[in-house]
Order: structure tokens, then sequence, then C-alpha cells
């Protein structure tokens, strides 16, 4: 042990033997000290008592932890926070660049708990460093840790079963997680053309896209390969479109992977022929690869016999096992209300001996788990049954993974292992209505809708989406004076069928023919009119068409970004913003169309008192709020204290607006963490993130919608559900491959518990704990939860039903903690306040 120093931070206390504080840079205060009791094992632990983060962070860092590219790092600890502080964990080099070779959140609870990850192999790097990162003022207890190199988990990497890497190599029931769609590709088994191999034919249809790059249509995989090996991707093919071209892609996720020598670009003839790309995979930070077989937009083609092996030339194909195994939800999207029973599809190929059974497990995400009884597996080289998962969980809402795979009668392994996600939720207590007032939106893609999308988010409970296509000028404008609005007009019969409410997005960019782009910039940018003429022609058909039937409109988005109201582009590629007094005269003319043909209908200016500030005031001394009938926001942020970020932006807005803000609801129509790190609760596919990281994100994005509606907020779109388009962290809040992770369970039980009341107010407690109270004439709810201070009892109202995260009853009696949990009650509101006003 030995005694820390720091120059620019205020650091005091001693550190175990071979750790060192790692925060001179930062303006903070730490004290690192030793505690004798209470320990998680042994006589002591560490103490990090943080009471000062002006700027930067805590950084305690063990230094030299060497990373190699062919094995894993398994590390533990044991963590306890009595003010409910998360730390952050990061293996990073110790010298500039400083690159990141990984990263996680975790939550800590006040109570002892163990700490566990393995972090996959990357690259050989001798100069890095372990980190424990703490950024908010708090108190973090750590013990007993250990870190150790193993060999990788389970991950596909090499098989007894066969040479081929990929989870399946041919699709009876449509693509099965985790494979990913990408731009809007539709991937459907083809039953009328069987395949070379036998098995039907897997479909992938490529539909037109306006402005689009080709081969950006496209299925993909992350896979565990090893750096240094030749891997070379075969399958057959078949084109259905004249002129079809496929690419054939394999590489590290941050790698551009469309040029050379990660991707091949080949025609496909109309007869099935074998084609095959081989790369040297290289080292890579990531730890995983991806593959990709995309196809140019406004085609079709068939594929049959996929094959990823470690050679340099493709051998013949063969199946991942003796036989294959797939499982799908039986209900779209793996959703399922509460009278839908939780059911899969389970799909076979290949030679499977009598007396094989189907083994299953099931597990809630941040729950419990049981194993499913075995069922016999028909004998056919190709079948379909179900999987019914019945009651043999005890929590009934939630979000699940299931777990399967086919043995033989002896126990041993005729298939790789298989999984599949599926949530069960409350349904809607709107499920058919339309409700203008709610509150809760979303985001899903940014492009058009489809028909599973729609109904999936009635389902969830979401009632509003915001829609950055459907109505958007440049979509609909197809040559200069024709307007085309086939898509939109699906777009809006999707949101009456589904009883869903629609935010239209009008201006995403002015049409080429409109705009002052001299030098065809290329690159993202939506430009501004530069002859309002057209863009009132085109308000004014919009409005008429859909008067009654879409009545909420944004003009443009982030108009005070130079990307998104582009003026022009130099000839050096520098985006030049179009004045605020510009952006007045393109909302005062949208605005003028809805008083003549629409009065009646919402037009809402978009802007950001924090990230444009200046931008805001602009505007508004433009004139802008004459025009205006709402004003949105959109606040992208992670900190731990959400409400009051979400809170001090609302304010910020109003300051502003100064007395017009009375009169103007404010929206928040975009929002969420921002870049993520990849939700993926699969455990046989990369990235191998642990459940305690969902869960903790779920809770979160929970906490954001209510903190939305605490600061006053009247409606919020989270930002995004779609997949990560490279397999890497993007936007979404999507599991990695795109399909519905834990955080849209939670979401659906909040929608459940609030929907129809109204925010009241927060209780003031002086012992960390958050009561917030919501009401409606007909009944009350609590929300409850306390992210700072050790868990404790609150004393309810007698009648009091008390609910967890994902919507399943809880006693009443039991700590609140972390997560949050929602009591629904009869007593009223200031009996609540009365009630919980003093710890």
């Amino acid at each position: 042990m030995g005694e820390t120093s720091a120059s620019k931070a205020d650091v005091t206390g001693v550190l175990p033997r071979d750790w060192r504080d790692d925060s001179a840079w930062a303006d903070v205060a730490v004290d690192y000290s030793t505690i004798r009791s209470g320990a998680f094992e042994g006589e002591q632990a560490l103490r990090v008592e943080v009471t000062r983060v002006s700027s930067g962070q805590v950084q305690l860092a063990l230094r030299n932890v060497p990373m190699l590219e062919d094995r894993a790092i398994e590390l533990s600890f044991a963590a306890r926070s009595p003010t409910g502080t998360p730390i952050r964990l990061r293996l990073q080099q110790k010298a500039p660049p400083y690159r990141m070779r990984w990263e996680a959140v975790v939550p800590v609870a006040a109570e002892w708990g163990r700490v566990s990850r393995v972090l996959p192999p990357t690259v050989n790097d001798n100069g890095t460093q372990f980190l424990i990162v703490i950024e908010q003022r708090g108190v973090v207890d750590l013990d007993a840790f250990a870190l150790r190199y193993i060999d990788p988990p389970e991950d596909g990497r090499a098989s007894a079963l066969t040479q081929n890497l990929l989870p399946v190599s041919s699709f009876p029931d449509g693509l099965p997680a985790p494979w990913l769609l990408r731009d809007r590709l539709v991937a459907e088994t083809n039953t009328t053309e069987t395949g070379p191999t036998g098995a039907s034919a897997l479909r992938l249809i490529s539909p037109p896209r306006y402005n689009a790059a080709a081969f950006t249509a496209s299925i993909l995989l992350g896979f565990y390969g090893t750096a240094g090996v030749d891997h070379t991707l075969s399958l057959y093919a078949k084109a259905e479109t004249p002129g079809a071209n496929m690419a054939l892609r394999m590489g590290p996720p941050s790698k551009p992977i469309f040029k050379e020598p990660f991707g091949s670009y080949q025609p496909v003839g109309s007869e099935w022929a074998r084609y095959e790309h081989t790369v040297t995979l290289p080292a890579n930070e990531d730890g995983y690869y991806i593959l990709q077989i995309a196809i140019t937009h406004d085609t079709a083609l068939l594929i049959d016999g996929l094959q990823l092996e470690a050679a340099t030339r493709a051998t013949p194909p063969t199946l991942t096992g003796p036989a294959e195994l797939t499982l799908q939800p039986a209900q779209t999207k793996g959703v399922f209300t509460d009278d839908e029973p939780l059911v899969l599809r389970a799909s076979t190929l290949g030679t499977i001996p009598d007396g094989a059974v189907l083994r299953a497990s099931i597990e809630q995400i941040g729950g419990r788990s049981a194993d499913l009884d075995p069922i016999a597996v028909p004998v056919a080289g190709f079948d379909r049954f179900e999987v019914p998962i019945g009651g043999r969980i005890a929590q009934r809402f939630g979000s699940f993974r299931v777990e399967a795979w086919i043995e033989s009668a002896d126990g041993s392994p005729l298939t790789r292992k298989a999984e599949a996600l599926m949530m069960r939720v409350r349904t809607p207590r709107f499920a058919n209505e339309r409700r203008p007032e709610s509150p809760f939106g979303i985001h899903w893609r940014t492009g058009h809708l489809s028909e599973d999308e729609a109904r999936t988010a009635k389902k969830l409970g979401f009632n509003w989406l915001r829609l950055f296509s459907t109505v958007a000028w440049h979509s609909v404008e197809v040559e200069p004076g024709r307007f085309d609005f086939s898509r939109a007009d699906r777009d809006i019969e999707l949101l009456e069928a589904n009883h869903l409410m629609g935010l239209g997005i009008v201006g995403t960019g002015a049409p080429k023919w409109y705009a002052d782009n001299p030098h065809d910039y290329r690159g993202w940018a939506c430009f501004a009119p530069t002859d309002l003429e057209p863009w009132r022609r085109y308000s004014e058909a919009l409005v008429q068409r859909y008067r009654g039937r879409m009545d909420h409109f944004e003009a443009w988005n982030e108009p005070y970004y130079p990307h998104f109201f582009t003026k022009t582009v130099t000839p050096d590629g520098v985006r030049q913003i179009a004045s605020a007094e510009r952006y007045v005269e393109v909302h005062r003319v949208f605005k003028e169309a809805l008083d003549t043909h629409n009065p009646d209908a919402v037009l809402a200016w978009n802007t950001s008192a924090t990230a444009a500030p200046q931008r805001t005031l602009d505007t508004i001394a433009a004139g802008v709020l004459d025009y205006t009938d709402a004003v949105s926001i959109h606040e992208y942020n992670g900190s731990s204290a959400i409400e009051d970020v979400l809170i001090g932006h609302a304010e910020s807005v109003r300051e502003k607006m100064g007395p017009q803000a009375d009169r103007l609801p404010l929206w928040n129509t975009e929002g969420g963490h921002g870049m993520s790190q990849l939700f993926n609760v699969y455990r046989h596919v990369p990235p191998t993130l642990s459940e305690d990281h969902a869960v903790f994100w779920a809770n979160w994005l929970c906490r954001y919608y209510l903190g939305s509606l605490e600061s006053g907020v009247d409606k919020f779109f989270l930002y995004l559900i779609a997949p990560n388009p490279w397999w890497k962290a993007g936007y979404s809040v999507s599991n990695v491959d795109g399909r519905l992770g834990p955080n849209m369970a939670a979401l659906s039980n909040l929608f459940w518990q609030v929907d129809g009341t109204r925010f009241v107010e927060r209780v003031p407690r002086s012992d960390g704990l958050i009561a917030l109270v919501f009401a409606s004439d007909e009944r009350r709810v609590l929300v409850l939860h306390r992210p700072s201070g050790a868990p404790d009892f609150v004393d309810l109202p007698k009648d009091a039903e008390r609910f967890d995260l994902w919507g399943n009853p809880m006693s009443p009696r039991r700590p609140v903690g972390l997560n949050l949990s929602y009591v629904q009650t009869s007593a009223t509101p200031a009996e609540l306040v009365r009630k919980l006003a003093q710890p």
C-alpha cells in the first residue's frame, strides 16, 4: 500500500498494491480508505468516496493488463454502494491515443454483489490498463478483485459437430435470430423453390429506395473468428431479377468491409451456382467479426447452403451439425400480450434418429429461469413443430430468452444451441383507441412503416409515432411539380388501422431541384428550399390531403444544425446553415397552409436550448412563436441523474420563450441515451454483455420517460427502434440484431401503469427515495425507486397493489431499490403526498 498523489485533483488516502489513482488530470476530489468491518470476504475492503466531480471523472487503475488475441479475460470483484453510485469499467491503452479496448456500465446496489465479466479476445497489446471509473459523487466499496486469462466461452469459434461456423446453413422458417436485416431488405422462405441442398431457399427482396447507395440492403451476422487465419464464406445463389448483383463481405465491424480486401462484388445468374469469398481476418479490438450478404436495390435473389469455415477455399457445403434447429416466436417481433400463450416455432433440417428430444430452458432477463419438459422431435428431414412454454416460469411478465437444442437418446448433441427472444406484456389499456392526449411516442426506423412495426408499436402501448419519411417533401415530390403520395397513403392507413397518432416531419430536405447544391455534394446535408413557392404548393397539397387523418406536424427537423438546414456547401465541403430568418419564413408558410386548410392542426417548432442556445434566441427574435402551436426539443443524455437534465432543459427553453411559454405546450420529439453500447442478451452471439447491463438500461429508459413528464413535457418520442446497421453501437435501443430487448418490456409496463393519468408531483424525501404521484379520476399510481441510499421499506396505503419493473405483482413490504416499482391505489393524491412526505 502506498500514498496516492495528485496535481489538479484532490486525491487522498491509500490504495492496495498494484493499483493507482489515474485522476490527476480531472477536477475531482476522492478519498481512498480501508474498511475493516463488513467486508465481502476476508478482513478488509477498499472504500472510494468521491466528494467532487467538477470536470472529468475518478479513475482507479490497474496497470499492465496484457491483452491476447487468443485468450479471453475473466474479471470479477465485489461491489456495493450505499449511495447507489454506478461505475464504468474500461480496458484501454495506458498511453496516447488511449484507444478503448472494452467498456461496460455496472449499476451498484447498496448491498454487496458479485460483478463478473468476460472480455473477448481482441489483439495482442501489452500497453493496456484496467480502469474502474466513477463519474459522480458517492461512495463505492470494492473487494475480492480477481483477473485471469481463460479460453474463450462457447461461441461458435469451433465445433465438434461440423466445420461450418454459422448458426444455421439454411432458413426453413424465415431469418432466425441473431441474423440482422438491414435497409428494409425482406427475407422470407420461398416455399415454392427448393435449393440445391434440398431445403427451401431464402428469398431476399430489396425494395427501391430514394437516393440510396447500392449494396446497402443486406443480412448480417456477428461471429467469432481467428485473427491471421483465412475464412471462407460460400453459398448457393440464384437471381430472380436480371442484372442482380451480390456483395459478400467479412471483417471487423470497425473497418470499411465494403472495400477490398473485405468485400467482393459478384454478378448472380438466373441458375443456381456456388459463390465464395475468402478473407484473412485481421486482429481487431472489437473481439469479433461480421459477415454480410448484400444485394442491389430493386432486385431479388434466392440463397441456400451458407457455410463459413476457417479455410482458404470452400469445401462441399454441410449442415452445421447432423441436424439444424431454428427458433422463431409465434407472435410478430416476439411480443405476446397477457391473453396469448408463449409459444415458439421450431424448424429442423437433417438426420434425426428415433428417440431424439428437444431440450430447452427459459430465462427471464433479470429474474428466474426454468427447464422445459423434453419434446419428442419428428424424424423427418425437414419439419416444423411448436414448443409451448406454458407456465414454467414464475414471473408472468417481462423479457425472456429461450435456449434450445436437440440431442439423441444417449444425450449426445445433434444441433447447435438456438436462441430466441420473446416478451409478455399486458394488453394496453387503450388498445382500440387513438389517444391524442397520450404522451408516449417512439421512432420506428427513419423510413416508411411496415404493418408489423405499426401493429407491434400499439401492442407495446405506444400511442404516437414520429415519422421521418411519411410526409417528407423530398420523398413525395418525385419530380418537379409531380407528387406521389402512394407510400404516404400506406403509412397513414397503417396508423389508422392500428389506432396510432402520427407526428409528421415535413422538411427533412428540399428536393434537389429546389436546393442550392452547385458542387453536387453527396454527404449528409438537408438543404433548405431556395424558393418558397414550391414549398407552399407542397404544404397546401399535403395539408388538404390528410386533414383529419394527420393533424400534427413539425415543419423541419433540427433546423439549428448546418447539416439539417443547409443553405449551401462550399467547394471544400463545408456546410453553411441557412439563417434563422429563413427558417421562420419556411415555418410560416407551412403554418399558413394549416390555418387555411386545417385550422385545428398543430405545428411544432423544433429547437434546442442547450445544443443551440443562440440559434434558439435568434429564431424567437425573428418571430417564430407567432406561427407556432407547440415547441419541441431534443435531448440525448446518458446521465445517471437524467431527470435533472430533462428538467433543466425544459426550464431553459421556457426561459427563452418568455411570456409565450405559458400558452405553448412543450414536447420532446427525440431523445434517449444517444450512442449506445450494443444491447445483446444472447448467450452465444457477440458481443457478450451481461444481463444486468440490459436491465440497467431498461430501468433508465423508463426513468427518461418519467423525467420528461416530470419536467412538464407533454409528449416524448424515444429514438430509436431499429437494427444496429453494422452490428456495432448506434442510436438504436433495440437488441443488436434489431429484435426487441428487455427495455421494451419495461416501457410497455410503464405505459400500462400510468397511461390515462397525469403527473401530479414528486414527493420530496430526505432519505433519497424518489416517489412520483400520478392520478386520474379513477385511480392513483405511485412510482418508486431509490437511486441513492440504502434500500428501505415504504409505508404504503392498505389497498396498495405493487408491481415490479416488468409488471409482475410484488409484496408492498419489499424494500425499494434501484429499479422502478409501481403502486396502484385508490388513495387521493393529497393522502399519498401526506403519507410519503416524511421518511
